[in-house]
């Protein structure tokens, strides 16, 4: 069986007090000659300083994986939704489905150190530690939603993975997301497992299946930034 996955963004508010706040019109070219030459290393180090400093953030958009079998295909589809404001009111809502027609619904709310969630297959509010673990224990089911962008709006207290943590950076042809102009940015994910942690999963895979794991590689991550506000649309 193949896998892919996929998530698109749209994005309905953004305010901030830095540079596109700043830009006039009599500059405008000057700074989309500027943007085209920037390398992929630039345009991820844009995209996160405008992420960690805006001050109201709101998105929405829908992780899309494809399941690739001999004789079929299936599309499994998680619609979600985030809201920030700096620096301490945060919600995140996804939904999820096996049949097309049950969905579950998953909501991460904070307000400060107050942070909850909700899921409707264990129907009780429950109290979290932190942002951070609340958002962890998401991840996961959300398809990597509830961590991708709150990572990059709250870099100091969310951990894990970020995409400003890809390597092997290559800038691909700009290209259209929707109406909107976007460069786009190529790398890899790093995944640290230890030898020995790897050889335990070896291990326990071949006792439970009878196949060895083999060896994997973590393909290209594609990344669509927005030109005129250096936020991700995909």
């Amino acid at each position: 069986m193949y896998w892919s996955s996929s998530i698109t963004r749209r994005l309905f508010l953004f305010l901030t007090g830095g540079l596109f706040a700043k830009l006039g019109v009599s500059n405008t070219t000057a700074i989309e000659a500027d943007r085209q030459a920037f390398s992929a290393a630039e345009i991820l180090a844009h995209m996160a300083e405008t992420y960690a400093k805006c001050t109201t953030y709101q998105d929405s958009g829908c992780v899309s994986t494809v399941f690739v079998r001999a004789d079929s295909e299936h599309t499994d589809k998680k619609p979600f939704s985030t809201a920030f404001i700096r620096p301490a009111l945060f919600r995140f809502d996804f939904k999820s489905t096996h049949d097309g027609s049950n969905w579950h619904r998953y909501i991460v709310w904070a307000d400060g150190a107050d942070v909850r969630t909700w899921w409707s297959i264990q129907p009780e509010v429950e109290q979290r530690p932190s942002l951070s673990l609340a958002l962890a224990g998401a991840t996961g089911v959300s398809g990597g939603s509830a961590h991708t962008a709150p990572a990059l709006l709250m870099p100091d207290s969310i951990g894990g993975r970020r995409l400003t943590d890809l390597t092997d950076l290559k800038r691909l042809e700009d290209a259209q997301s929707g109406e909107f102009d976007c460069f786009r940015i190529q790398g890899k994910s790093v995944i640290n497992i230890q030898p020995a942690e790897l050889e335990r999963r070896r291990r326990q895979v071949m006792t439970l299946t009878g196949k060895d794991l083999g060896t994997s590689e973590t393909g290209p991550e594609t990344l669509w930034i927005d030109k005129s506000t250096f936020l991700l649309r995909r």
